[in-house]
């Protein structure tokens, strides 16, 4: 996996087999790495090994690079359940994982969140998705990749946030937090 670049020239290799294989490695050593350097308890994030951040830091930039380019293989790889507990551990120390600008922009946010999301096959395909935006703007552009799209409307409490991505808008989250979903607008 840490011989693949992580570029737009990536997106080629995504249905490769080294790709398939590196998540679940990929993975492994975020868990295991996680449990050497930090401890999250009731108490707070406390460090056990500062050498090691830089490092966690890093598999977690690129575990949230692969999953931009296809949270669906992310899942399929990896199984949605081990995704979800390691999005879990990562947000709980995102103060230490997450890069600066993405923590920066995470802290201002509001405690209530108004997320939308785009996509096809009819508002119950739609809500299964566990990417949502705070800009209507881009939950569009996904419903028009649809010709029976939709929009939904929801709110999150801020620290459901599993993962972000500030220049597209981007929360991450388990649909079981998003709370108070409306159909927004059904594409024509």
């Amino acid at each position: 996996m840490r011989g693949i670049t992580w570029n737009s020239e990536f997106e080629l290799q995504i249905n490769s087999a080294e790709f398939q294989l590196g998540l679940p490695t990929m993975v492994n050593d975020i868990v295991a790495l996680f449990e050497d350097t930090l401890l999250a308890d009731e108490g707070g994030l406390h460090v056990k090994c500062s050498t090691n951040i830089d490092t966690l830091r890093s598999l977690v930039t690129e575990f949230f690079e692969a999953w931009t380019i296809s949270s669906r293989l992310v899942i399929e790889a990896v199984g949605a359940e081990r995704v979800f507990s390691v999005l879990k551990m990562i947000s709980t120390a995102r103060v230490v994982t997450w890069d600066y600008n993405e923590y920066t922009y995470f802290e201002n946010l509001p405690d209530v969140i108004t997320i939308y999301r785009g996509g096809g096959g009819g508002d119950k395909e739609t809500l299964k998705g566990y990417s949502w935006s705070t800009d209507l703007a881009v939950a569009e552009s996904f419903s028009l990749k649809h010709t029976s799209g939709c929009i939904l409307v929801g709110e999150i409490l801020k620290n459901d946030v599993l993962l972000l991505n500030s220049d597209e808008s981007e929360l991450v989250a388990a649909p079981n937090t998003i709370r108070n979903v409306s159909l927004y607008r059904r594409n024509r």
